[in-house]
């Protein structure tokens, strides 16, 4: 990350997965995270949300979780963000859960090959996602890269 910083104008996003079924708690997987990226700038920590990530059925307690994982991120000083899609979204927490107390940024995972938020469905209590994964990923200077777009 620190060769690529150089060739860009802005912060690098970084995404953890979360280790749901780990014996760690979300702050103690998020201490570990920003303490061994503590030489390292970046903008957002972004939390990649997968259907396979081992989440429990109770849509509920998963919120809760995600949740506790974003006020780690938001007590160490952190931008925060989640990565998913609405299909995604309802199937692990359910309509009801939403993020927009917590600041939290989106990150849509849309790879449908266009730089626009047309398709966009609300989700997390977002109308509109700040970021589009449109493509990827890509491998780039051993490691992978997602084509993003910004909403501004």
């Amino acid at each position: 990350m620190k060769k690529g910083r150089s060739a860009m104008f802005y912060l690098p996003d970084i995404y953890m997965v979360p280790c749901v079924k780990c014996h760690l708690s979300p702050k103690e997987q998020v201490n570990i995270v920003v303490n061994g990226l503590y030489e390292v700038r970046y903008e957002t920590v972004f939390v990649k949300i997968q259907a396979s990530g081992k989440w429990g059925t109770d849509k509920s307690s998963n919120c809760e979780y995600l949740k506790d994982y974003l006020k780690a991120l938001g007590s160490r000083g952190k931008k925060h963000g989640i990565i998913a899609n609405a299909m995604i979204w309802r199937k692990l927490f359910g309509s009801g859960c939403t993020l927009t107390d917590l600041d939290t940024r989106i990150l849509w995972e849309h790879h449908d090959g266009k730089t626009d938020f047309k398709q966009y469905i609300p989700f997390a209590g977002y109308t509109n996602a700040t970021r589009k994964e449109y493509d990827g990923p890509v491998s780039q200077c051993n490691m992978n890269i997602g084509k993003l777009v910004y909403y501004w």
